[in-house]
């Protein structure tokens, strides 16, 4: 008889479930509950969910949250999702909700059997410079207190999380590919090489080194690349000020529809990622799905998926992304073929939505058999 799981997400993790879901259905029964945030940009609306889950057996809920997340109204809904949730006969309860959702968890820890709950972590120390960075940590502390199993996406988070929580019980599985449909490949490149950043833009993320190590190289090979910027940014006047030689960057600031996306990767050679801190990376996601090889930061949430990233520099040195970038022109076409032919056959083995699910499948088996 099939194993029954409840799987729980939140709309701003819908990247991280959406393929690996349907996956899961082949084998358990599944039972999706997803919450929508009302003043959150969806990826995905509820038709596209439910398109993905046609056919599919997956008995599909939704919970829309109308209200502000710390309102007694998200309170209230968060106690009928949970009683639903609580209603229902399951082998797991699978959570992977935001921090920010700080009433889910209290009523999931509260009313839910533990023994049964895993709760995915994306992060297990906060980025700098968020907002509400100092509340946000506080939640992280009280989710490790209130719950005894945990999922992490990266072996350097799940190492941090044995550190701070030894007596908890934590699993590892990779992210998997984020998929936004077929590639769009540019015709008018003009033969200059494409840097792409993409994602939204936030002070962690270390553009400004990017667009520094830009302005160098311009001054070396003003007619062989371009840097491509797309994302939204609350503060672009501070990146902005930093750009000397505007020829050498294409600039899309501001938020990116999900049809966007196959095109910005069609279009690029590289994806750069000069971040000073990182967990895991949605952006590595898209640019493993795309084919398109990576520059990044010599950061352990980016060693943890190194198969893919053809060079790691310091973060937040100029120099080191500077000299990275100039290796990247300096490939010919043959060179540049095997990286991503490595790209391709590292991406079959390890983040295809079958791979990582198989993954999932193996920790829920044992989880469901005491062997936690």
């Amino acid at each position: 008889m099939k194993k029954t799981i409840i799987w729980i997400t939140s709309d701003n993790f819908l990247d991280t479930n959406i393929q690996i879901v349907p996956k899961i259905a082949e084998i358990f029964n599944v039972r999706w509950f997803v919450i929508f945030t009302k003043t959150r940009n969806k990826k995905y609306s509820q038709r596209d969910i439910e398109n993905i889950c046609s056919g599919k057996c997956i008995d599909l809920r939704f919970y829309n949250l109308t209200h502000r997340q710390r309102s007694l109204n998200s309170f209230g809904k968060f106690i009928k999702l949970i009683n639903e949730v609580r209603s229902l006969d399951c082998d797991i309860v699978y959570g992977n909700v935001s921090q920010s959702h700080f009433y889910y968890h209290i009523v999931a820890a509260l009313i839910l059997n533990k023994s049964k709950y895993i709760c995915a972590i994306h992060d297990v120390v906060m980025h700098s410079n968020i907002v509400n960075g100092f509340c946000v940590s506080i939640v992280n502390k009280m989710i490790f207190k209130l719950f005894a199993n945990f999922q992490l996406f990266s072996r350097s988070q799940k190492e941090l999380a044995d550190a701070r929580v030894p007596k908890k019980n934590t699993f590892y599985i990779n992210l998997s590919l984020y998929d936004f449909g077929k590639p769009k490949i540019s015709t008018n490149k003009n033969n200059k090489t494409t840097f792409l950043f993409f994602g939204q833009i936030r002070r962690h993320k270390g553009l400004e080194y990017l667009i520094e190590a830009g302005n160098l190289l311009y001054e070396k090979k003003p007619d062989e690349f371009i840097i491509k910027i797309a994302g939204q940014c609350d503060d672009w006047n501070f990146y902005e000020r930093k750009i000397v030689h505007k020829n050498a960057f294409d600039l899309r600031i501001g938020y990116i529809e999900s049809e966007e996306v196959p095109g910005l990767f069609g279009c690029a050679d590289f994806l750069v990622l000069p971040y000073l801190d990182v967990t895991q990376s949605g952006p590595l996601m898209i640019a493993f799905n795309y084919g398109i090889p990576v520059i990044a930061s010599d950061l352990p949430g980016f060693k943890d998926y190194s198969e893919g990233v053809c060079n790691f520099f310091r973060p937040g040195d100029i120099d080191e992304l500077h000299n990275a970038l100039l290796n990247a022109l300096s490939l010919n076409g043959e060179n540049y073929l095997k990286i991503k032919k490595t790209l391709e056959l590292n991406v079959k083995n390890n983040f295809t939505p079958d791979s990582v699910a198989k993954k999932y499948l193996k920790l829920f088996n044992e989880f469901t058999n005491g062997c936690s």
